[in-house]
Order: structure tokens, then sequence, then C-alpha cells
């Protein structure tokens, strides 16, 4: 079964299921959870969604373990998902100075954080802020099919605590950044009709 997974612009996740809609939140021993939500009639203003195209990553680096590549070292370890894309532009600047300034800019205005989605070309994901409470995600996710990755989020001007990977729709796999082991999770349904997660311990 597969269900309908939307985002709002601060980069949380939300699963839809028939006539009931979910939000992925982190309970208290760092685990992902589903909780039910209802439209927000209250929230009319939200952060500028901002878009970026990236493309798959064929030859992904690595680097040996020596402290002449001890950025790179720390990056395959607790970011090694950034391997699989190239960030290829954004699509809202035009030139390298145009991005700089962009960026000058923003960090002049002292603005919040908020969220760039960077997208494989063929995928649109769907970005609806009707359960938004304006909150920015506690994680950054990037969504995998077929084992090439489509999409991910990540910050701007801050920085998310945990990464969230979803497979094929159901799979999951859910880490704090500071931890290099990620654990597997899959969305289930219940006898009662409802969604949850559970966490495959097993692995």
């Amino acid at each position: 079964m597969r269900f309908e997974y939307f985002f709002d612009s601060f980069g949380n996740v939300f699963i839809k299921h028939e006539d009931q809609v979910y939000e992925l939140n982190i309970d208290d021993d760092n685990n992902p959870v589903l909780d039910v939500v209802k439209k927000n009639e209250y929230t009319n203003e939200f952060i500028d969604t901002q878009f970026d195209t990236i493309q798959i990553n064929t030859e992904k680096q690595t680097t040996p373990n020596n402290n002449e590549h001890y950025e790179e070292d720390i990056k395959n370890k607790y970011y090694a998902e950034d391997n699989d894309y190239i960030n290829i532009k954004n699509a809202n600047e035009e030139t390298e100075q145009d991005i700089n300034e962009y960026y000058d800019d923003y960090n002049d205005a002292d603005e919040e954080a908020k969220i760039s989605f960077g997208l494989v070309d063929d995928y649109k994901p769907i970005i609806n802020n009707d359960y938004s409470f304006e909150i920015i995600s506690l994680y950054d996710v990037f969504v995998y099919e077929n084992g090439l990755i489509k999409m991910r989020t990540s910050p701007i001007h801050d920085t998310c605590i945990y990464r969230l990977c979803i497979y094929d729709n159901v799979k999951m796999t859910f880490r704090a950044i500071s931890e290099s082991k990620s654990y597997d999770y899959s969305v289930g349904i219940d006898r009662y009709n409802k969604l949850y997660i559970v966490r495959d311990v097993t692995k």
C-alpha cells in the first residue's frame, strides 16, 4: 500500500491515509511518531519556500580516514546521504554572484530559518500548508525511489538535529545527526485503520 506524503513550508512531513492526516513528530526517546492533526484555521502566513535543482550523483566520493581529510571523514560518517546528490543551481538565482548576494541580504535581514527543497527534475513534492503550525522541522528529509534520491530538504541558516530518509513510500531510516547509525522504521496500519510507525528491532 502506498501512502500520500506531503510537506509544509517548514519542512515537516505529513502522511494522509483515507480522510485522516498525520504529522511526523519526534518523541522523548528520539523515535519518529505519527500524531493526528487537523487543519489549522488560524495560520495564514508562511515562510517563502525555496526550490533548488539537484542531480543524482553516480560517483559517490569517499576519502581515506586520516587527518588530511578530516572534514570529508565527518561528512561521510554523519552526512553520508549528502554524497547521493550534487547541487546544480538555486532555481531563484541565476549566477553565483546573485546567490552570494542573496545569502548576504538574508543574513543582514536577520530573518528566521527557512527550508530549501532540493529536487531531481522529474520529482514534484506536494506542499500543503493547511496543517502547518509554523514550526520549523527538527529533521531534514531525503526521499528515495528505487534506490535513487528524488528530493531532499535542508534548512537555511539553521541546523536540523535529525535526519529522516524515506524509501519507496513505506520504509524509513531515522537518526540523530550526532549519530552515524541509522535505525529502520516502517509505516503500518493497525486494526482500527490508523497509521503508526514501527521500528525494526531485528537490525
